[in-house]
């Protein structure tokens, strides 16, 4: 399933405190959607990798207690507390199948019983936990059947319209723009020799290296280190668009009114109109919408809605007139 559907289901899960395991690719989001959840939930949140752990660790150290005559187990630091990290959260296992096989024994009292050793954990706190599958070339510790059984699984991916709804504002409106147009670039899987591949997280760092250089050209080896050398060869044909595009400005403007025709620059026209919508400028990107195709037309006036702009979009005086015109179109989101 799509990270947005796992997301609804995962948050009624938690509600119901039942340990969930989000099998997916690396770099997907899945810790992304965690931290989504908790925020949304006004809860507190513990990411602890298990994979860089030992089973005592887990457990805690030994003392010996005078009074007693027996040996006490010292709670470890990071499980969580309500006196220290707030009545209700999430206890995020990640890269749990990455961890040895001793490791993931110790976790079994943890998951199941929500208490290890005298750590018991307080009643508003859930369990969520996640990792790579074998076929992701991943580095994976097969998952004790026993700790298996105690996890509701969910088979993870993402796709473009997911994404989509979480990058528009974050990532750099031309990287969108390319995945628009080729949206099977946006996760690929590795193989054993690929040391860089495309993820929904590569593609943040191409946005972070483009927005370092005045020339995103003078950074091509570098968009190779992130994605690949065939997805950054891509990328970078796809940015050379950029210079056969209309001011952005004029069209919004009202200065501006011809539609370019090919696919590849009108993919990256609709991206590169969304940072630059304003208030005075929605009843133009209307307007201009119109004489656009339709397939494009939709995908510019869902880009710049989820941006932000869906109300305004719908007031405009052109609005109904699209809709009239592409009413097999019209999607949810506007």
């Amino acid at each position: 399933m799509y990270l947005n559907q796992a997301k609804s289901h995962i948050e009624k899960l938690l509600h119901m405190k039942t340990p969930v395991f989000m099998w997916g690719s690396p770099g997907i989001g899945k810790s992304s959607i965690v931290k989504q959840i908790a925020d949304e939930n006004k809860w507190g949140l513990i990411d602890l990798r298990l994979s860089l752990l030992n089973p005592v660790d887990l457990r805690g150290l030994p003392f010996y207690d005078e009074k007693e005559k027996a040996a006490i187990w010292l709670r470890p630091e990071f499980l969580p507390t309500e006196e220290k990290h707030g009545k209700e959260g999430i206890l995020f296992l990640d890269e749990l199948n990455t961890a040895p096989t001793s490791v993931q024994i110790a976790a079994y009292q943890l998951v199941l019983d929500r208490k290890i050793g005298e750590y018991v954990m307080p009643k508003g706190w859930r369990i969520v936990a996640a990792g790579n599958r074998e076929t992701d070339a991943a580095m994976v510790t097969k998952m004790p059947s026993p700790l298996a059984n105690r996890l509701i699984h969910l088979d993870v991916s993402a796709n473009i319209e997911d994404w989509k709804a979480w990058a528009v504002g974050k990532v750099d409106s031309r990287v969108i723009g390319f995945l628009n147009f080729k949206p099977k670039l946006l996760v690929r899987i590795p193989k054993a020799e690929d040391k860089a591949y495309p993820t929904p997280r590569s593609w943040n760092y191409v946005s972070e290296i483009i927005n370092l250089y005045k020339d995103p050209f003078d950074a091509d080896e570098i968009i190779n280190g992130a994605v690949g050398e065939g997805p950054a060869k891509e990328f970078l044909a796809f940015m050379s668009i950029y210079s056969k595009l209309p001011s952005i400005d004029d069209i919004l403007a009202g200065k501006y009114n011809k539609v370019p025709k090919e696919p590849d620059v009108l993919y990256a026209l609709c991206s590169a109109m969304v940072p630059k919508m304003k208030d005075q400028y929605v009843d133009n990107f209307v307007k201009y919408v119109l004489k656009m195709p339709a397939e494009f037309g939709a995908l510019a006036i869902k880009d710049v809605a989820k941006n932000g702009w869906n109300e305004q979009i719908v007031a405009s005086k052109y609005f109904e007139k699209w809709v009239e015109e592409n009413h097999e179109l019209v999607m949810d989101e506007v």
